[in-house]
């Protein structure tokens, strides 16, 4: 594992870890889902503003694997008797 890939993958935990975390500060003012500050953190530290993450294989295997949570999650939700 290369230093960058470290540094990535170590950003990437922070920016998971500290989205929870803001949402909480911000939430008698605002009302954001986790999953939006997310968003908001994955764009601020991307390749298209800071640049702190770069793409690699580690982050290839944890998008998979993050693909895979959502389908499974939003799975899990679904009523399928108000489906019908």
């Amino acid at each position: 594992m290369t230093t960058q890939s470290l540094f990535t993958l170590v950003v990437v935990l922070a920016a998971a870890t500290l989205a929870p975390m803001i949402c909480r500060l911000l939430r008698r003012v605002l009302s954001i889902p986790v999953v939006v500050m997310d968003l908001l953190l994955g764009i601020i530290i991307g390749p298209g503003l800071l640049g702190l993450a770069t793409s690699n294989a580690i982050l290839a295997g944890l998008a998979a694997i993050g693909v895979w949570f959502l389908f499974f999650a939003a799975g899990y939700e679904t009523d399928f008797i108000s489906v019908k």
